[in-house]
């Protein structure tokens, strides 16, 4: 819950706070900061894990998750706030593929489409109270309080989960592969330098954006197992139908909102509606694949997931047509919400399937890195086509947006032929 506040709500206090300390020009990397320092925590936490259990691990990253917002609550310029943003990035990386290694570890295959339900349903708890809750202290505390309030919530946290944490020792025998700290990262320094070139406001910006991609394409598919983006089938189709299927419905995510205020002439709070259908509907498909003797047959189940998805995300074209109800394009975008909210938890489930007692970190640290490196890449070629396209016509921009979603979404199909499950 704490992990999705830091993601959500935060976002709603980030102009205060660029504003209060002078660093609007710095905006976009108090987001892509975070990003890009995950990578390397994701990299390490997986295989750390697997060798030496999850209570250590989990401490460290409590501590930097809770070090890194108290550090940007007391922050008195910017580049103070974006060292805490690192340390609580570094943190959270930990903690997330902590919490897929105990569902592996502490849970039967049953119970697993359950658990990633609940997971879910901290986002949907959080993308509805959480901008509000963090706006009112803002408003009436100050805008630190919002960073510091969180890390004695991390401390209760924590303490619940230790009695369990002990048992969970470390099963693996692998050597550890010393060049993966490098690779990871130059793979975090490419994903910061992509989401720094995609805003198209720095200098020289297409030699940086070329450079970034180079780095993600060296580094990524080293940390990756073999495959991954040739769909080989097994863990890696199914790693690459998440990435694809993720990616496309949370690129188009970002720019609902401005969409519904610049063509249906929205205020905030109605365009805002948008991520909370999202939200809601997304929790909704999770909650349909906890049910077994609703959805008990998985390859149905994705089959169902993903053309729902992708059908949702086409309708959302009807937002261009002035015609066309606002409330019809809402109800076709929570109907792509809750087909994605269908086949993302069903993959998460999929790949702990995948994993054995010595490998639920390793195969936890691929979903979470891959997830990060596909939504990078296509949420920094999404923003180019935007920034390129929105001179010319706002129209010509989010159909390019959507088309980008549309056809990742469609891709996903070739790797969900390659899953080879049952």
């Amino acid at each position: 819950m704490l992990i999705a506040f830091g993601l959500i709500a935060i976002a709603a206090v980030m102009p205060v706070v660029a504003a209060d300390l002078g660093g609007m020009r710095w905006y976009a990397l108090a987001f892509a900061t975070p990003m890009a320092v995950s990578v390397l925590a994701l990299a390490l936490a997986g295989p750390w894990m697997d060798r030496r259990g999850v209570f250590v691990p989990v401490l460290v990253g409590a501590v930097l998750f809770a070090g890194g917002l108290a550090l940007c609550g007391v922050a008195p310029g910017m580049a103070v706030f974006l060292a805490g943003r690192a340390v609580y990035g570094f943190g959270a990386g930990l903690l997330q593929v902590a919490m897929f290694v105990i569902v592996a570890r502490c849970y039967p295959p049953p119970l697993r489409p359950a658990m990633f339900a609940l997971y879910t349903s901290t986002f949907m708890t959080a993308a509805l109270a959480g901008p509000a809750v963090a706006g009112a202290i803002a408003e009436h505390l100050g805008w630190r309080w919002v960073f510091l309030l969180v890390p004695v919530l991390a401390a209760v946290a924590v303490a619940l989960l230790v009695p369990a944490l002990r048992s969970l020792d470390g099963r693996s025998s692998a050597p550890f592969d010393r060049a993966v700290p490098t690779r990871a990262a130059v793979a975090g320094l490419g994903i910061l330098a992509l989401s720094v070139a995609g805003q198209r406001t720095v200098p020289g910006w297409p030699v940086l954006l070329a450079a970034a991609v180079l780095a993600v394409i060296a580094a990524v598919p080293r940390l990756l197992p073999a495959g991954t983006w040739r769909f080989r089938p097994g863990l890696p189709a199914t790693l690459a139908m998440r990435g694809l299927a993720g990616a496309g419905f949370l690129s188009i995510e970002q720019y609902m909102p401005l969409a519904l205020t610049e063509f249906r002439h929205c205020p905030p709070t109605l365009a805002g509606t948008a991520l909370t259908v999202s939200s809601v509907m997304w929790f909704v498909g999770a909650w349909l694949c906890a049910r077994p003797r609703l959805f008990n047959d998985i390859p149905a189940r994705l089959r169902i997931g993903l053309t729902l998805g992708t059908a949702g995300l086409a309708s959302v074209l009807l937002l261009l047509v002035d015609g066309v109800p606002l409330w019809l394009v809402l109800i076709g975008w929570g109907i792509g919400a809750l087909g994605l909210g269908m086949t993302l938890p069903t993959l998460a489930v999929t790949i702990l399937n995948h994993s054995a007692a010595d490998t639920a970190g390793a195969n936890s640290t691929y979903t979470h890195l891959n997830d990060a490196v596909s939504q990078a890449v296509t949420l920094a070629v999404g923003g180019v086509a935007w920034s390129a396209l929105l001179p010319v016509s706002p129209t010509a921009a989010f159909a390019a947006v959507l088309g980008l979603s549309l056809l990742l979404c469609a891709a996903a199909v070739v790797p969900m032929r390659r899953l080879a499950v049952r």
